[in-house]
């Protein structure tokens, strides 16, 4: 009775720690350690700013798993999580509106009906009225097509029609004159994919975690990722927060708040949306190891037929052959006590084979497990690093095209160890101005013998030990 009591005490302990879930986590009162969190990457401007502007509107979409979807009357999805994730260390004041077509968000943020736009691509065209965040995720962009008519690339697509979400990246890039495609426009990537089932498109074009995900929920077995887009645009890939024009401030606090976003915040993001697009990856482990014994199903059910049969045979000669050769061969011969150890051989046979198969096809989905988890780290690790590092290099290069920041480290190089009050205050003075501006927390700038001559985090600069 003991042992009883603690295994479903052990049970009912393990139900409630599961039962918050990772979309729960949102909804977590703030902690200690939040304002804490505040504190430390916030100037007294920025909290006052966060303050004064409460109830900020965030795009909401439809459709457009895994990333930004409505269902159980809320959004959900990947950049849902994660600007989550940026407002719970801003502790930001926000709403998700009213989902809505894409092109319908578009026009709500030109309207300032909105103030922020989620996994949008920096285009010249939305310059002109969208600030932008630095990149959160990269994702390759991709051709579906019907899989017995596949399109390797845009130039195999020159003269046909392609069918793309109204507004979306893809719109501007093809809507031109000069354009060699026909536009067959939508509401959304899952209507893309219907436009060519239907005969109304050859190929459509979106993002690949998102044409994955929409394939296999919907079951289009007859589409496949057939090709990939390469475009100019180098940040076509680059999903990113959209904030609108007018707004600078959020868009910097934004940008500071991504690079408080942990590793591990990243990979927990990837692997409860974005696992599902490695399905070739798994997919061909499973079948390696299941088909590639020599062994198939069909095999082991036709034996299964033949051992039920056989008895069943035997029996009725028996039974219509007493006074034949049949029964001298089976009763008086014995030669019915060698078949029926020979059934037992099969049957034993035949088991072994279902339990061999049955081992195979868990080892198979271990397998195929750890390959989609171990490919999701990898990617999420591979994108936190790229999307890092290419925060590192825009933030060095803005600070050597700076003249003023240039001429004023020189100076304070060449000084000494005691250099002048005023030219360090005027060098960290355009060193916060500037990258401040672009996000850039916990830059420094330190001189070789250790002095730290200029940092974005003013309390950095006080606290300063040498090396």
């Amino acid at each position: 009775m003991l042992n009883r009591a603690v295994a479903l005490l052990f049970i009912v302990v393990t139900l409630l720690l599961t039962s918050v879930s990772a979309q729960d986590f949102d909804e977590l009162p703030a902690t200690d350690n939040a304002s804490t969190e505040i504190v430390e990457f916030l100037t007294a401007q920025e909290r006052q700013w966060i303050i004064d502007n409460p109830g900020i509107r965030v795009s909401s979409e439809l459709d457009w798993p895994p990333f930004n979807f409505y269902q159980d009357d809320r959004a959900q999805g990947f950049s849902v999580e994660y600007f989550d994730l940026l407002a719970h260390k801003l502790q930001l004041d926000y709403q998700y509106v009213e989902p809505a077509t894409w092109d319908q968000l578009i026009n709500q943020l030109q309207q300032r009906q909105l103030e922020v736009m989620l996994n949008i691509v920096q285009t010249p065209e939305r310059e002109g009225y969208i600030r932008f965040t630095e990149p959160y995720y990269t994702n390759q962009n991709v051709i579906v097509s019907r899989a017995d008519l596949p399109f390797k690339s845009m130039d195999a697509l020159r003269g046909m029609r392609i069918s793309v979400p109204a507004g979306g990246f893809y719109h501007e890039l093809y809507k031109g004159a000069d354009s060699e495609v026909q536009l067959e426009l939508v509401d959304d990537a899952a209507a893309s994919l219907v436009a060519v089932l239907e005969g109304r498109a050859q190929a459509a074009l979106g993002q690949d975690a998102v044409m994955r995900y929409l394939i296999n929920k919907l079951d289009y077995q007859q589409l496949a990722v057939t090709g990939v887009v390469l475009v100019a645009n180098p940040d076509g890939p680059n999903m990113r927060v959209g904030v609108r024009s007018d707004w600078p401030m959020l868009q910097q606090l934004l940008n500071k708040a991504q690079q408080q976003i942990t590793p591990g915040e990243l990979t927990n993001l990837h692997q409860r949306w974005l696992s599902h697009a490695q399905v070739t990856a798994t997919d061909s482990v499973v079948e390696n190891s299941v088909n590639g014994r020599g062994v198939s199903w069909e095999l082991l059910v036709g034996l299964a037929l033949l051992l039920v049969t056989l008895p069943i045979w035997i029996a009725i000669a028996v039974a219509r052959g007493r006074r034949t050769v049949i029964r001298k061969l089976l009763v008086e011969r014995g030669v019915v006590r060698w078949l029926a150890i020979l059934l037992v051989l099969l049957y034993l046979g035949v088991i072994s084979l279902f339990t061999m198969l049955s081992l195979e096809q868990i080892e198979a989905d271990i397998r195929a497990e750890v390959a989609t988890n171990l490919v999701t780290i990898n990617n999420a690790t591979e994108n936190a690093i790229r999307l890092w590092g290419t925060s590192v290099l825009r933030e060095v290069h803005h600070w050597g095209s700076e003249l003023q920041m240039v001429q004023l480290a020189r100076q304070a190089l060449q000084a000494s160890g005691d250099a002048d009050v005023d030219l360090s205050e005027a060098l960290n003075a355009a060193y916060q101005h500037d990258l401040m501006q672009i996000g850039a927390a916990n830059m420094v700038l330190v001189a070789r013998d250790g002095r730290l001559l200029a940092s974005a985090d003013p309390q950095q600069t006080e606290g300063w030990q040498k090396p």
